[in-house]
């Protein structure tokens, strides 16, 4: 309980510290901008594992130290982090379950380092695992994963052999999810470094080790492109061969320096997999004989080194490429496979190799024999002194094209043909890279000419000799060439210092075959409407297509009924005549497909060879915008007829006033106008003394709808009430408060509120002024009721209605200096009044009353006294200026809304008295009534309907098939708006409104049985063909109701023959039906005319077939010459037709030059010269003071030659000493491939340690060498003896060492301080069991298998080297137990060890011995079922089961008894528990999970091996949530791996803890 609680207090306590960064991190997961800064591990995990994107940033250095519940950071969306200069430092080195630090499982992780200096380091755990910094490990096979470097560092600390395959470094990808498809995944490495330093002797191991190795980057799977960065460690690609198919090679090496081994294992024959250009190798690219078949033997290079450098220390290889090169075998004709072989692998590149210069076509004397044991090959040898060097695109052919167009060419006469005919010029460019200035600087030139070649004639025709300096050559066909094949053949080929380079032909071979251009079919010619709007000319476009889908130039001639488009029917034809070169009819007949959009449609040849055509094209006028309109708010586009656009309408926006001129009054004329350009403008007049109120606009918003009120006054109480002066007794209320809700209409000053302003007095009382007077008085149209909505008077109207006319009475007071005059009741511009209503303008306005003011009287009126105040008075002129005026203007209440429309569905049949249009109106059902009050809608010539009351007037009358019917449906009322939709538009044929407002709807019903006309036909035949049986049928297509006859042919004949036939139909048409007098027919697309006696009910058709030629067997000439490989011959018939074959040449005659033997083709007589085809026949064989000689013989004639064979020459063998001994070499003097044997004698008290050498290529075993072509310098090194009494030994007069073999031990291991030893050489043997163990047993044997004294001190044993080899072998042994743990195979600190411990104090398990557990060992099912049943207190089970396999007295027949009566298993079927079958990692969680009762679980595993819906699925994800296990790494559970003893007692350690 103790433990349990300090344990929660320890959770408690993180929980807290996390609070600040887990609300972070949460921030951070919602953070939209896709950036985040990383401050931790925890941040630095939670942002690369987010479901979002981002660009992450390092703010500090993070030192970690992983621990239990930590793994592998998974990233599944793409995630780019910059390491900011800082450093991450993990320390995972004891957690052996921290198999990585960063797996991808989908989407790009890019790395990089803004600042510099950043980096990543990761320690591991010592043990046998695979550890890496970067998996890339996708979710599933073929999902794409990437990972891409471009900076930065990445340090794998401590690496070291874990003797493990692969995943043991810094990046790799995962070798247990190989690829099978889709798309691979992709490393990139642009910049950066990364380390994974390790050393071992690599005297002992060969590069096929590596796959034990720690590496820098190992690849197995997924693509690798390297640009740029830094390898300190090995790198490896592996099993490049695991997926053939693919079509670009997997490795790209365009950079990249690579300071340790790169190796290269398992590639594919005939697949080129690696391309070098650009990198640099410091210690060597090594490509291991584990290759496919060892031998490589593809026509394409297995790699391509286009450029590089490849350099190694001391006596290791730089560029071991061996294993794809060589060929085993011991004739020079082997040898010149290899040769052939290695050029392709330099493609135009030049090699530098110990200061000399090669190329492709000459590093083949760098091919050389491998007579070791396990050789007999020959291959290519490039590891001389110093560095080889790769220089790109140093020489060779760059391209060559065909009309600028790149084809490809082939370096034999064999290749496949370019084909073109003679109707235009054609250029051929050959181009080939100018010589690398090492190439020109080692004396190579360029010798290039070129022959040109045709058929018919055995003759070179032409040879161009190209200057050394040039770099293209440019060969052109003229247009009408004659019909033949073209040969060309472009030697490219390399002198050096005037000799010539190769031994081979750089050839360049292209043949182009040159056709007759002949007439060219045109196989569709396609048609649309571009334009046919009404009042405007039509256009229609056409595009052709010829047989091959190249596009054709036609000029159709195109003829309208009309110049301009009309409503209606506009009737259109077309006539395309044939392009120069080209045919609207084909072969067997068949004619141009002509489709007018999209559809095919009948077209038909004339005699000219035109293609013609007619349609009648249908116009409905559809309104465009075409002008401006306006009124005195508005403006708005309309159509030509009038028509407004709707959704058009804006209000002016007025430019600012312009003067103009003045008038003789003084008064300055101003102008502005609308800025859009619409015509709309105003002008007023402005005095300079007596400002004329003019160019006054109001605007009125709220116009008068139905159920509006005149103002928002409303009656509150306290009122006060005024008496109505005209009303004796009557009295209103005074009004003052306004209701903000209540909408009304309100006046405002849009223009000259420098002038005027509005006044008003209170709706009530008239003589009381009201606050902010934006509001009328509004009376009937006879101007004796006025509107007043708070009155209890009946008789008085309260709100507007449609329809209703009404004045409003607005008073107007000028403001000082301005003052109205009669020109603004005379001049209807001066006043103006705005609605907010679209489109209507107020009927009519006036002044009704002037106004003055003053403190007398200023007119000699007796009625109106002095000082009286305001009074009225028209002005007669412009003398006087009234101050008020009251204006009055008439206006038609109106109604506004939603009006929609749904068309009837009419058909053949329907009676016309029944289907109507249905209307819809809001925002209530009287709109409807308002829009159409008294109007009616109504078919043409026939009946109407009454909306507003349902009436039906007229007869009935029933719509007939193929008919036209209109339903006019009239304007909508004058005094209302409505916003017009109509819900079903494609009920009808078309639809149009008219400019008056109403809206004309034509339906045209489809024809039916009464629509007897057959416009035409198209009838198809089976052309008649030579030799065939005439086809009797005839079939119609286009427009049916016709049938056709069976087809007779005039000649009448069994079988088609050599001659011209007419087939002759008769179509009839159907009953009721009859052919239209002008019915287009077309027989194959060529259109016919009907015989005399055709009637309208059956018209007779023929078509005369163009005669036939007979079937056509090619008889081919004789054969000419084409090329000097192959000869030609055509069809006598000059169809074109011919056949190419080789030349037939038997024998060949020695020319007698010593290079050639010609032969005589049988066929063409064509004479050919070749160079001989030598062959090896025997040797005498050189010797140091004589040359030998080679004997060949020609493979195909008689001829013989001989070659001299230079003496061999002797090198010396230098060998040198310390001082401390003597040394020396036999021989001392021996020709390249003698075996040399050294010698070494130590002085006394020295013995011999090991050879050192100084110069040459040698790798010295077993103190032997074989010996170079070159000079030899050895040097022998002697160390002093550790001990008295040191020995000497050796044989042939030098000292002779011996080898020292330590066999391999379980569970420990013995070091020997040497690898071999002179006789009497103390040797020190170091022993380090594993932990756990001790030693057991340490021998040593001599040669004799007698055994060796050993001495040991301070933990080290020694012996003294006999006069023979020794063998060491040890044998380990458990060390005894201590503490609680008491087995000697648990190691402390393992993560199972706490468990072991507690299942043995529980009495859960006592282990398979005293001292012994086997952690690794199996566990059965029975085990893990008493496991659990001691766990949960070995309960008494109820009753005992019945498997046939549970003896009753088995030690686990309770625990299995237990386990059935809780649910925890049923059995495996059969009546039978399978007590001995090994358990599954699935099936022991499952068994806790069953024992937890089966909790609910949400969400899906974590682990991508567990399906969804797999038994033990649910029991995965639960145990998984609670600690019970973190899966066996890289993302994986190990569901059918068996459980080992230690994960069980470790799963219910932590289910019961």
């Amino acid at each position: 309980m103790r433990k349990r609680i300090t344990s929660l207090l320890l959770t408690l306590v993180m929980l807290l510290s996390l609070v600040p960064a887990m609300g972070v991190t949460a921030s951070a997961a919602d953070d939209t901008y896709g950036y985040g800064n990383i401050k931790n591990w925890d941040w630095f995990k939670s942002y690369l594992e987010s479901p979002t994107s981002r660009d992450l940033t390092l703010e500090n250095d993070i030192d970690y130290t992983t621990g239990y519940d930590d793994g592998a950071i998974l990233i599944k969306k793409s995630q780019k982090l910059d390491l900011n200069g800082h450093k991450i430092r993990i320390d995972a080195s004891k957690r052996a379950e921290f198999y990585n630090l960063i797996t991808i499982r989908s989407g790009e992780f890019t790395l990089y380092d803004s600042k510099g200096g950043g980096a990543i380091e990761v320690e591991f755990a010592r043990d046998s695992k695979g550890h890496c910094i970067i998996m890339i490990s996708p979710d599933s096979a073929g999902a794409p994963a990437k990972f891409t470097m471009n900076g930065g560092t990445l340090t794998r600390l401590n690496p070291i052999d874990s003797n493990v395959y692969g995943n043991n470094g810094c990046i790799s990808d995962n070798y247990f999810v190989p690829f099978e498809g889709g798309e691979r995944p992709q490393i990139t490495i642009n910049g950066g470094t990364i380390n994974c330093p390790y050393s071992w002797d690599r005297s002992n191991a060969s590069m096929r080790q590596v796959e034990y190795m720690p590496t820098a980057l190992l690849l197995r799977y997924s693509n690798l492109t390297v640009k740029g960065g830094t390898f300190n460690g090995i790198v490896w690609t592996d099993k490049l061969s695991w997926k053939e198919g693919d079509a670009e090679p997997r490795v790209l090496l365009n950079g990249g320096e690579f300071n340790f081994p790169f190796a290269v294992t398992s590639l594919l024959e005939n697949k080129t997999q690696m391309v070098i250009d650009g990198a640099r190798f410091n210690d060597g690219l090594y490509v291991t004989e584990s290759i496919k078949e060892s031998n490589y033997k593809g026509n394409e290079p297995a790699m391509l080194i286009k450029s590089g450098v490849f350099d190694a220390s001391g006596q290791y290889l730089k560029l071991d490429i061996y294993g794809v090169t060589r060929e085993r075998g011991y004739d020079l004709r082997v040898k010149q496979q290899v040769i052939e072989r290695v050029m392709k692998f330099f493609p135009n590149s030049a090699i530098k190799v110990n200061g000399k210069i090669y190329t492709s076509e000459n590093i083949g004397s760098r091919v050389i024999f491998d007579d070791s044991p396990y050789g007999g090959s020959f291959y290519l040898n490039l590891n001389l002194k110093g560095p080889i060097e790769v220089i790109p695109n140093a020489w060779g052919m760059k391209s060559v094209t065909l009309d600028g167009d790149p084809i490809d060419y082939f370096k034999d006469w064999k290749g496949t043909v370019e084909r073109m005919d003679n109707s235009t010029a054609h250029t051929l460019k050959f181009e080939w890279y100018p010589l690398a200035s090492e190439l020109v600087n080692a004396g190579y030139t360029y010798r290039t000419t070129c022959e040109h070649y045709i058929s018919g004639s055995t003759a070179v025709q032409q040879t161009d000799t190209i200057a050394a300096d040039k770099t293209s050559h440019t060969i052109t066909i003229p247009a009408g060439a004659d019909p033949k094949v073209y040969s060309y053949d472009l030697q490219l080929n390399l002198d050096k210092n005037g000799s010539s380079v190769g031994i081979i032909g750089n050839q360049h071979i292209v043949k182009l075959v040159v056709s007759e251009a002949a007439d060219t079919f045109i196989s569709t010619v396609s048609f649309n409407v571009d334009k046919a709007d009404v009042g405007e000319p039509g256009e229609l476009s056409f595009e052709a297509k010829d047989k091959n889908g190249n596009t054709v130039a036609i000029h159709p001639n195109v003829t309208w009924e009309h110049d301009n488009i009309q409503e209606g029917i506009n009737h259109v034809s077309f006539t395309i005549p044939a392009p120069d070169g080209y045919t609207f009819s084909g072969e067997n007949g068949k004619v141009t497909t002509l489709k007018f959009g999209g559809v095919d449609v009948i077209g038909y040849v004339d005699g000219d060879g035109a293609l013609n055509y007619s349609f009648p094209l249908d116009v409905v006028h559809r309104h465009k915008a075409d002008h401006v309109s306006y009124n005195a708010k508005y403006h708005w586009e309309a159509c030509s007829c009038g028509q407004k656009i709707m959704n058009t309408s804006e209000q002016h926006t007025m430019s600012d006033w312009v003067a103009g001129d003045t008038l003789p009054s003084g008064g300055v004329v101003y102008n502005r106008s609308c800025i859009s350009g619409c015509g709309y403008t105003e002008t007023t007049i402005d005095y300079k003394n007596v400002k004329h109120v003019t160019s006054l606009v109001l605007n009125m918003e709220n116009y008068p709808m139905d159920g509006m009120r005149p103002h928002n006054f409303v009656h509150q109480e306290g009122d006060e009430t005024v008496a109505d002066t005209e009303i004796p007794g009557q009295s209103f209320y005074k009004l003052t408060h306004r209701d903000s809700t209540i909408k009304y209409p309100s006046f405002s000053i849009a223009t000259g509120n420098e002038k005027v302003k509005l006044s008003a007095t209170n709706p009530e009382a008239y003589d009381d002024p009201a606050e902010n007077p934006d509001f009328a008085k509004w009376t009937t149209k006879d101007g004796t009721l006025w509107l007043r909505p708070d009155t209890e008077y009946s008789d008085y109207e309260k709100e507007f209605k449609t329809g209703a006319k009404y004045k409003a009475h607005l008073t107007l007071d000028a403001k000082n200096g301005y003052a109205f005059y009669e020109d603004f009741k005379t001049n209807q511009d001066n006043f103006k009044l705005y609605t907010d209503m679209e489109g209507i303008t107020i009927e009519q306005y006036g002044v009704r009353r002037w106004y003055y003011f003053s403190n007398k009287p200023s007119y000699d009126d007796a009625n109106v006294p002095e000082g009286w105040g305001w009074y009225t008075q028209a002005p007669a002129d412009n003398s006087a200026g009234a101050s008020r005026v009251q204006i009055v203007f008439m206006i038609t209440a109106r109604n506004e809304g939603d009006l929609n429309i749904t068309l009837p569905e009419l058909k053949a049949g329907d009676d016309l008295k029944e289907k109507w249009a249905v209307f819809e109106g809001t925002p209530n059902f009287d709109f409807v009534k308002d829009c159409y009050r008294s109007e009616t809608m109504a078919w043409r010539s026939g009946p109407s309907c009454v909306i507003h009351n349902n009436t039906v007037t007229g007869e009935s009358v029933t719509a007939q098939a193929g008919q036209t019917y209109r339903l006019e449906i009239p304007a909508v009322n004058e005094n209302v708006l409505a916003h017009i939709t109509i819900k079903n538009p494609t009920a009808a044929t078309k639809i149009v409104e008219m400019p008056s407002g109403a809206i004309t709807v034509t339906y045209t019903l489809p024809a039916a049985a009464d629509d007897k006309i057959v416009n035409g036909a198209a009838v198809s035949i089976t052309p008649p063909a030579s030799g065939a049986t005439p086809n009797t049928t005839a079939a119609v297509t286009g427009t049916a109701h016709c049938t056709a006859s069976t087809v007779t042919w005039t000649p009448d004949e069994a079988a088609f023959g050599e001659k011209a036939y007419t087939a002759t139909v008769t179509l009839t048409a159907e009953t009721d039906y009859t052919f239209a007098n002008d019915a287009v027919f077309t027989i194959n697309g060529h259109k016919v005319t009907p015989e005399a006696g055709s009637t309208t009910t059956s018209v007779t058709l023929s078509y005369a077939f163009p005669a036939l030629a007979g079937p056509h067997t090619h008889t081919y000439g004789s054969w000419i010459f084409a090329t000097p490989d192959t000869h030609i011959r055509y069809c006598t018939t000059n169809d074109g037709s011919y056949e190419e074959a080789p030349h037939s040449i038997t024998s060949w005659t020695d020319k007698g030059d010593g290079k050639t033997h010609t032969g005589t083709c049988t066929d063409c007589g064509y004479e050919k010269t070749e160079n001989h085809s030598w062959e090896v026949d025997h040797e005498v064989p050189p010797t140091v003071t004589a040359e030998g000689t080679r004997y060949y013989k020609c493979s195909a004639c008689a001829a013989d030659k001989t070659e001299s064979i230079p003496k061999l020459i002797e090198y010396s063998v230098t060998v040198k000493d310390d001082g401390n001994g003597t040394a020396s070499a036999s021989p001392a003097k021996a020709v390249a491939g003698t075996e040399i044997t050294l010698s070494a004698k130590a002085k006394s008290g020295y013995h011999f340690k090991e050879w050192k050498v100084v110069t040459g290529s040698v790798i010295i075993t077993d103190n032997k060498f074989t010996m170079p072509d070159e000079a030899v310098e050895i040097k022998a090194i002697f160390e002093k003896n550790t001990s008295t009494g040191g020995s000497t030994g050796g044989g042939g007069g030098g000292v002779t060492t011996y080898a020292i073999t330590v066999k391999d031990s379980k569970n420990g291991d013995v070091i020997a301080s040497h690898k071999s030893a002179a006789k009497g050489t103390t040797v020190i043997l170091t022993v380090d069991p594993d932990k756990g163990y001790v030693l057991d047993t340490l021998t040593v044997l001599d040669g004799n298998n007698k055994d060796l004294k050993l001495t040991e001190k301070n933990g080290k044993y020694t012996f003294t080297m006999p006069a023979s080899k020794v063998t060491v072998a040890a044998t380990f042994k458990a060390s005894a137990p201590t503490g609680k743990n008491p087995f000697i195979d648990v190691p402390a600190g393992s993560y199972y060890e706490d468990a072991v411990v507690w299942a043995v104090e529980k009495g859960i398990t006592s282990g398979t011995s005293a001292v012994t557990f086997d952690p690794n060992g199996i566990c059965t099912r029975a085990q893990a079922v008493t496991f659990l049943w001691r766990a949960a207190g070995s309960p008494a089970p109820k009753s005992m089961n019945s498997f046939a396999d549970v003896p009753a007295d088995a030690y686990y027949a309770k625990a299995v008894a237990w386990a059935v009566e809780n649910g925890i298993t049923s059995g495996t079927g059969g009546g039978k528990f399978s007590p001995d079958a090994t358990c599954t990692r699935a099936q022991i969680v499952t068994f806790l999970y069953r024992a937890a009762g089966s909790p609910a679980v949400s969400g899906g595993s974590v682990f991508s091996d567990v399906k969804a819906g797999a038994y033990y699925a649910d029991a995965v994800t639960w145990a998984a949530s609670k600690g019970i296990t973190g899966g066996i790494g890289n993302g994986l559970f190990g569901s059918d791996n068996n459980c080992t003893r230690a994960q069980v007692v470790t799963f219910l350690y932590r289910y019961v803890e």
